[in-house]
């Protein structure tokens, strides 16, 4: 990179993008930004463009200026916590839009004013209060606002969307809907207002959606649902987890042909009659799960000749019940038992672990067992299987024997077996585990735990049985559970922000506390407690208040404290790997001779105007090396004179006129040279010694 220096320069079709990620403070994630599959140029100007999980908190205004070509931009999964006002202004032709996963707490007004032509916009997982203005996003298809704390939805919110097709308000804080809200939306196919603190909505609320295909409102707190007549195309229907009672649902169902699944599992009803499904012709899935219903009639089945799946759990229904002079309820139940019905339950865990093609053969296994229709037994082995989500055995809560040996699992999560009370027997034997978490193990029924053939600690990778104390296995678990004892400890005795608990960056490995993140706690010291974390890798002491900084920890490898006020930093870290001092006041360099396995150091926006001579000396590993916008004037003759493995270098933005002949000499595998934004101006003399490069630049500029 020769940009902005004093000679013929050669355009590249990246540098949009790298120019973003310089006014972002991202140069060293070019090359993972620029690998991503997601970013595209098209005749050389930027259309696609993902900064998704850059950990991106601040955006500067005007970040987006002139990339008015601009199709797609992915922002999501940072910590971005407010938008400056017409960040969007140039992007007239944006038509998806992913904020999403950040900690956006407002929108500033007339922010959409000109995506004219944006389709998909997301904005869930974030904190945002006010709602935004859409009412001129008149071709979007997609808006999702799942989880956000919005409380009220103010009248006209969605006017103008008549093109909407999903949309997503779930999990919103919602305590009630204003009249005619959804007038405009008419195409709507989607529409999702789950886990709300909904009591009552109006009759007529839906009677616009007469092309609505799925509609959620489980996990509210209604007693009545409103009138559906209007809505034909409805397929799925989500009534779980709310108040309503059957003289409440007795009517509700009428004119819905196409419906082929309806969910009112954990609601109130106490009996199924009359003609209540007498409209569901096509209805397939029927999960009447957690209610209190005593008796079930079989005339109000009689219409339901495609049901495939009828679940009754917890419920006080008796074998009377059931059969209480009903042929239609017999033959429904004697259709769903057995192989059909086990092979529903299998399909229930294969589909979250996306293997649902392997239904058969694991149906077929000796280790997978039915009991009384219930799933007790299930063999996973060898499916290659690599995480266990929270929901993959919530349906199939019987579960005894669970084999997963011969996985490619490699940390069992807390809650991944939460919804297995009954479970005896655990294979893990045979992954990829180095870790726990706690709480994983609680289960009373539990006789044997393997984990034989794995990475965890010494003398954990073994099988314990009835034969071996269990209560030492958990003692070792538990040492976890102490660990983050003490990280609650340390919380509260300096009084610092529990954000620092639920942290990603914060984690605990056999009982030692292994990574921290004390970043945006608004210290002005560091702890004294953290000397005594001699176990800890990774410290964040970023976005703080620090003015100085004295560790030593024998293990660490990564320190980051960019973005404080640091003047002096003394560090005795023999283990260091990853440094980061950006954006800090700092007019020189610590000494690093200790730390002979530094990686990478990322040294950008300091006061440093002159580098040591022998201030790398000693960091003959270092791969990547930015001291991009430093205030350095020269470059000591032999300041890379060891640096043999240096990849990445940026010299960029300072004050370098001329640089020393025999400079490269030693960097035989450097990849990325940016001496961009220098008023450098002799072009042999920089590229003394380095045939191949010179060569390319020759025959550019011939051809130029």
């Amino acid at each position: 990179n020769f940009h902005n220096n004093q000679i013929n320069t050669h355009s590249m079709d990246t540098l949009e993008i790298e120019m973003i990620l310089q006014d972002l403070g991202l140069g060293r994630y070019k090359k993972d930004v620029l690998g991503r599959g997601t970013n595209r140029i098209e005749n050389g100007r930027l259309v696609s463009l993902d900064l998704s999980g850059l950990a991106i908190s601040n955006i500067p205004k005007g970040l987006f200026s002139g990339f008015e070509f601009l199709q797609y931009l992915d922002l999501s999964d940072n910590r971005i916590g407010s938008l400056p006002r017409d960040l969007f202004h140039s992007q007239i032709r944006l038509e998806h839009l992913d904020l999403s996963k950040n900690r956006l707490t407002s929108i500033p007004v007339d922010s959409f004013k000109r995506l004219g032509k944006l389709r998909v916009l997301d904005l869930s997982n974030n904190k945002i209060g006010n709602f935004p203005d859409f009412t001129t996003l008149e071709q979007l298809e997609v808006l999702n606002l799942f989880e956000n704390p919005i409380h009220n939805l103010t009248k006209g919110a969605f006017s103008n969307l008549s093109k909407l097709r999903t949309l997503n308000i779930r999990q919103c804080e919602l305590a009630q809907l204003p009249e005619n809200i959804f007038y405009d939306l008419s195409n709507l196919q989607i529409l999702n207002l789950g886990v709300n603190n909904l009591k009552e909505l109006g009759d007529d609320i839906f009677l616009p959606l007469k092309n609505l295909e799925e509609l959620y409102l489980d996990t509210n707190k209604l007693s009545d649902i409103p009138d559906l007549t209007n809505c034909p195309n409805l397929q799925h229907l989500w009534l779980h987890g709310n108040e309503l009672e059957f003289d409440a649902i007795i009517n509700s169902f009428k004119g819905l042909e196409k419906l082929t699944h309806l969910f009112l599992n954990e609601n109130r009803i106490e009996l199924i009659e009359g003609n209540l499904f007498g409209d569901l012709t096509s209805l397939q899935f029927l999960l009447l799960n957690g209610n209190r219903i005593k008796r079930l009639e079989g005339e109000a089945l009689e219409s339901l000749t495609k049901l495939e799946e009828l679940w009754l759990i917890d419920n006080p229904i008796d074998e009377a019940g059931l059969y209480r002079g009903s042929e239609q309820v017999s033959k429904v139940i004697e259709r769903l038992k057995g192989s059909a019905f086990l092979r529903d339950q299998v399909m229930s865990i294969l589909r979250p672990l996306s293997i649902e093609e392997m239904v058969e053969e694991v149906i077929k296994r000796e280790g997978t067992k039915f009991r009384r229709q219930k799933l007790v037994a299930i063999d996973l082995s060898g499916l290659g299987i690599e995480d266990i989500e929270r929901d993959v055995f919530e349906e199939s809560p019987y579960i005894e024997e669970l084999d997963l040996r011969d996985n490619r699992i490699s940390v069992l999560k807390a809650g991944s077996l939460d919804h297995l009370l009954d479970l005896r027997v655990i294979d893990l034997s045979g992954n990829q585990m180095t870790g726990i978490q706690s709480g994983v193990f609680h289960h009373r029924e539990l006789e044997v735990v393997d984990l034989s053939a794995n990475n965890l600690p010494k003398g954990w990778n073994r099988r314990f049985d009835d034969e071996f104390d269990l209560s030492e296995f958990l003692d070792f678990l538990d040492a976890n559970i102490k660990a983050y004892e003490t990280l609650t400890t340390f919380v509260q005795e300096f009084d610092l922000p529990d954000t620092i608990l639920d942290s990603h960056y914060t984690q605990v490995l056999r009982g030692e506390i292994t990574s921290l993140d004390l970043s945006e706690a608004g210290l002005l010291k560091v702890p004294s407690m953290v000397e005594e974390m001699t176990s800890l890798k990774q410290l964040r002491l970023n976005s703080n208040q620090l003015e100085e900084i004295r560790i030593s920890l024998p293990n660490l490898e990564l320190l980051d404290v960019r973005r404080n006020d640091v003047k002096e930093i003394e560090i005795q870290l023999p283990s260091l790997k990853f440094l980061y001092l950006s954006d800090n006041p700092l007019t020189k360099l610590p000494n690093l001779r200790n730390s002979t396995e530094l990686l990478q150091l990322d040294a950008e926006n300091l006061q440093l105007e002159e580098l040591d001579e022998e201030v790398f000396t000693h960091n003959t590993k270092l791969l990547e090396l930015s001291l991009r916008n430093t205030g350095i004037k020269s470059l000591p003759q032999s300041i890379l004179s060891r640096q043999e493995s240096l990849e990445h270098l940026d010299l960029s933005e300072n004050q370098i006129r001329s640089l020393p002949q025999d400079l490269f000499n030693s960097t035989k595998r450097l990849l990325y040279l940016d001496l961009s934004g220098n008023p450098l101006g002799e072009l042999s003399i920089l590229l003394q010694g380095n045939k191949e490069i010179l060569q390319f630049i020759q025959e550019l500029v011939t051809k130029t």
